[in-house]
């Protein structure tokens, strides 16, 4: 076989179904526990709860419900992986749908929202599923079973009931359904669904009247038309074999926002230890987009590479106040706020959802984040205002510490973002393992993040200076190599140094280290060396009873951890004396004369004190 002949068993990784994307390897988390009792015993007894489970499957779901004394109401989940069951993992995406098995016959398919919900439909004698995960991870379910189905889903009467029900009919014409319908139920209140709708109706006006009324309200329901906006459906893009001639390429120079650190269209990451300074660094960025020349505080005091057009900036901050903390930073920074704009409003974080749940072991970010964060992007720049740079300050903003995500993924959907709209996504992370803030990638999620941007970059503090401040390049894939920077902090604005910083950041990490020792390290250092000299003295005239040494080191307020290192330090030498017979101590090199052991034994005797 030639080197250019494939072997026959060899071939390119085919992609599979549209409604299966490729996962990586699904690994539980947490501790394995037996049978379902065990786990209860940690997270308590669940007032209800719901099965995802096949006949054919060994992987089995339970969706508990919690119901607290206040009425309020908290939802968990526990999964069956290789004779074990783990709190809070779902299992491997895609999810299958809620009684799947009872789908198979139904010409008529009802989705409702929540397993609780489903159950009221079956009363009605209807053939109802719903989706595990909530209402934000429809998409990683399998529809399949919806081919040639009707489908009618019966919304909740909000917000989030209108997304999740046309989310699911796009699902569902995408899979194959006949038809989709959205029923909006009558009289209603807000946050009010199926459930509040059918009431005590079934009991005493009897389950096949409601039903009747339901399906009437269903006949009535207009036909969904199916989408192909990759928003309004989210329809998974089937790769397409294309193949193109670098000729037909035109080449493109790469546009920065800030030259060399900061490029458009695509995904930039900051890091440095917390409270370093990377919001007071962003917020001097931003300002500088806004002014696009650099504003009025001077050629020294300017972000380096700034100038141009100014363009509209988005600030997403989970932490700082709008009003107390970054107006006043923007002002300090004299930046055009009339382009800056706060969006705070995460789906994610603003509205607590108790269907909010992990997917194997991680809470994927609701896929409204993203997408809203797109839409306010389309509505600004159809609106003419060219958005230039979007900021996310902290990761948490879209990765919260308490919901760790598919880092990767969500990498993947903003660097995407980034270069579908133009605009350069900046974020910011903190980096926890280091005490001087370290790589980009001391933590999973912010190393997924390096390995998706284009720039990373690290800020330190200068440990002799503490208003200077450390910028080292990390990773500068669209530049060649990058000098380093300095800035100080003064009066709550950023005033930037003239010449660049040589330093590396294998320097920085190198030297900070060894500026930062505790003082008590220090303080054990310099007392080994003191034992060390002792030592060395007390063994300068030849070879010395060990007992000797010990007796005198007790004297000289010596432990005899610090005596042994200072043995090991010296390069000393022990062993038994062939005329005296006793273990003695000699510094490395020729032995001396016994005489010295009788001597040392000598004064052991008389206690005259150390030797000289």
């Amino acid at each position: 076989m030639s080197k250019r002949t494939m072997p026959t068993n060899c071939g390119f990784d085919q992609p599979g179904p549209a409604d299966r994307p490729r996962q990586p390897a699904y690994r539980p988390q947490g501790v394995k526990y037996p049978t379902p009792t065990e786990a209860f015993q940690i997270i308590g007894e669940p007032t209800r709860h719901w099965s995802y489970w096949l006949p054919w499957s060994k992987q089995e779901t339970w969706v508990l419900r919690y119901d607290k004394p206040d009425g309020s109401r908290k939802f968990r989940v526990i999964s069956q992986y290789k004779g074990g069951w783990y709190i809070d993992q779902l299992p491997p995406v895609p999810f299958h749908l809620y009684l799947r098995e009872k789908l198979v016959e139904a010409e008529t398919i009802y989705v409702c929202e929540g397993e609780r919900t489903t159950s009221y439909a079956y009363e009605l004698g209807l053939t109802g599923t719903t989706s595990l995960g909530g209402p934000f991870q429809a998409r990683l379910s399998d529809w399949s079973p919806l081919e040639d189905k009707h489908v009618v889903v019966l919304r909740d009467a909000d917000d989030k009931g209108l997304k999740y029900a046309e989310e699911v009919a796009q699902l569902a014409l995408a899979a194959g359904a006949r038809s989709a319908k959205i029923v909006t139920l009558p009289g209603l209140n807000e946050g009010e669904g199926l459930v509040e709708w059918i009431g005590g109706r079934h009991k005493t006006e009897g389950p096949d009247a409601v039903r009747a009324e339901l399906e009437a309200l269903a006949l009535a329901a207009p036909l969904v038309e199916r989408q192909t906006s990759p928003v309004a459906g989210r329809e998974p893009k089937i790769p397409q074999a294309e193949l193109r001639c670098f000729s037909q390429v035109a080449p493109q120079p790469q546009e920065w926002v800030w030259a060399n650190v900061v490029p458009q269209a695509a995904l930039t990451l900051i890091t440095g230890e917390p409270g370093v300074g990377k919001s007071l660094l962003t917020i001097e960025v931003a300002a500088a987009v806004s002014r696009g020349d650099g504003g009025p505080h001077g050629q020294s005091q300017e972000v380096p590479g700034t100038q141009g057009v100014p363009g509209a900036v988005i600030l997403i901050s989970a932490e700082d106040d709008p009003a107390k903390t970054i107006r006043p930073r923007l002002d300090a920074a004299a930046a055009d706020v009339s382009l800056v704009y706060a969006w705070n409003n995460l789906g994610g974080r603003a509205n607590e959802d108790e269907n909010k749940r992990p997917v194997n072991g991680q809470f994927n970010p609701p896929d409204d984040d993203v997408t809203l964060l797109e839409r306010e992007l389309q509505s600004l720049q159809s609106a003419g205002i060219a958005v230039r740079l979007v900021v996310i300050d902290p990761l948490r903003s879209f990765a919260a510490a308490d919901r760790p995500v598919d880092a990767s993924q969500l990498a993947m959907r903003l660097a995407e973002l980034a270069s579908r709209a133009g605009t350069a996504i900046l974020i910011v992370a903190d980096s926890p393992s280091s005490r001087i803030g370290g790589t980009a990638r001391s933590s999973p999620v912010v190393g997924a993040f390096a390995t998706v941007a284009r720039s990373v970059w690290m800020i330190a503090r200068d440990l002799n200076d503490p208003q200077r401040r450390l910028v080292r390049p990390i990773k500068t894939n669209l530049c060649g190599p990058q000098p380093g920077l300095a800035y100080s902090i003064q009066n709550q604005a950023v005033r930037w140094e003239d010449n660049p910083v040589p330093l590396t950041s294998d320097q920085l990490v190198a030297q900070t280290l060894e500026q930062q020792r505790s003082p008590l390290a220090e303080e054990d250092g310099s007392e080994l060396s003191r034992v060390c000299q002792w030592l060395r003295d007390q063994l300068q005239g030849g070879r010395v009873l060990s007992t000797v040494i010990q007796q005198y080191a007790a004297d000289n307020q010596i432990t005899q951890i610090t005596l042994r290192r200072a043995f090991h330090q010296l390069g000393c030498q022990s062993g038994i004396d062939k005329q005296s017979g006793k273990w003695c101590w000699c510094l490395a090199g020729p032995s001396t004369s016994s005489v010295a052991v009788e001597n040392q034994v000598a004064q052991a005797v008389s206690s005259t004190g150390p030797v000289a």
